[in-house]
């Protein structure tokens, strides 16, 4: 779906996110403006898949098991797109 619509996305795994000892507060807006501003600078570094392939079946069942909000499937369904 974000192909589809030109949209550029990449992944990045939260524990690579750099944070500040004192960083308590949390919410989405300071999230959001935390990662645009690390992402611009080059510090943040998108998790690579190759395919799907080191990926089990047994993964995969699990996955389409979960349950999710429409946004949240959308987003689910876009991201597997992506890796497949």
């Amino acid at each position: 779906m974000l192909r589809e619509l030109n949209v550029g996305c990449e992944v990045v795994a939260p524990s690579s996110i750099p944070r500040r000892s004192g960083d308590r507060v949390k919410n989405d807006r300071i999230d959001a403006r935390k990662l645009a501003t690390l992402y611009a600078a080059g510090l943040l570094t998108a998790v690579a898949f190759r395919g799907g392939s080191n990926w089990s079946q047994n993964y995969w069942q699990w996955l389409a098991r979960i349950q999710l909000g429409a946004t949240d499937q959308t987003v689910l369904d876009a991201y597997v797109d992506l890796v497949h």
